[in-house]
């Protein structure tokens, strides 16, 4: 199912990288092995929210802006699932590439339903999809505009079940993650793009919804990418500033916007360059476990 028409530029861009051909997948695994989810994975009770739902037959699960599906694969081999639940597990991502990789990924417990080919800020849901218990958006928001903010929030808690929790998993303001794209946008002098989306923002927006009860728990962690590895670090960079065209190891090390940053950043006792994330895993429900106003 597919709904692309409103595109942003930026989210063009991350649909770009993410299609057959263009995604480096061995070395994209590389850093889908950096501590992201592994740390979100620990400092967070993962089996008991997903043992709340231990009662039920089924359990429908929405992965919003899904990518590849690292995140399930990581938490499955972490998690242990109810044996007597059934996980239907719906994907919704703007590349029709990651859609499909994600598809022939997935293991149980999970058993893939729908999938729906679209950003989610352009996501229109039919009038039969909703009730979902869990729905997760682990690092899939940064693109969305902040204009439409408000309607995004509103569409995911309209896709939860009464007792349902959504996940949102995003980096601060202070995190390397949004001062290299910071760094990407003041370089090219980008007017269409604004900077990437924070989770203090998206706390600012639930907290206007006093109908939702809201969460968070905060993880730091390190990526650090060893010198012996610089192709990983183009990779890295890259991605991150999602450039249309993009660049090799020595015209990251020449370029005169992120050459310093690049130099302040590496460690040459450990010879690796290391960037310090702040990442945030807020969660909201339905007040009471009921649906309030939308």
């Amino acid at each position: 199912m597919t709904q692309q028409s409103g595109m942003s530029e930026i989210t063009r861009r991350s649909n770009d990288y993410y299609r057959e051909g263009s995604l480096d997948s061995e070395r994209w695994a590389k850093i889908a092995e950096l501590p992201d989810y592994e740390k979100v994975i620990s400092d967070f009770n993962w089996a008991e929210a997903i043992g709340l739902y231990c009662e039920k037959d089924s359990v429908s699960i929405l992965d919003c802006g899904c990518g590849v599906g690292h995140f399930p694969r990581q938490l499955q081999g972490k998690v242990t699932f109810p044996e007597d639940v059934t996980y239907y597990y719906d994907t919704l991502d703007p590349s029709s590439y990651s859609l499909t990789e994600h598809r022939n990924g997935l293991r149980y417990p999970f058993n893939p339903r729908n999938s729906f080919n679209s950003a989610v800020e352009d996501f229109l849901p039919m009038a039969w999809l909703g009730g979902y218990e869990i729905i997760w958006c682990m690092h899939s928001l940064y693109t969305v505009p902040r204009e439409r903010l408000p309607r995004v929030v509103s569409t995911l808690a309209s896709l939860l079940s009464p007792d349902g929790r959504c996940f949102i998993y995003l980096p601060k303001k202070h995190s390397a993650y949004m001062t290299l794209f910071d760094l990407y946008l003041e370089e090219a002098g980008h007017e269409r793009i604004q900077p990437y989306l924070t989770a203090e923002e998206v706390l600012s927006e639930l907290a206007k919804r006093e109908a939702l009860a809201v969460e968070t728990v905060d993880c730091s962690f390190d990526h650090w990418i060893e010198a012996s590895e610089p192709q990983t670090l183009s990779t890295y960079l890259n991605q991150i500033s999602l450039r249309p065209v993009r660049l090799t190891y020595d015209e990251w090390q020449r370029n005169t916007t992120f050459a310093p940053y690049l130099d302040k950043a590496f460690d040459h006792g450990r010879s690796a360059w290391r960037f310090q994330q702040e990442v945030s895993l807020i969660s909201f429900s339905w007040q009471g476990g009921t649906e309030g106003e939308r």
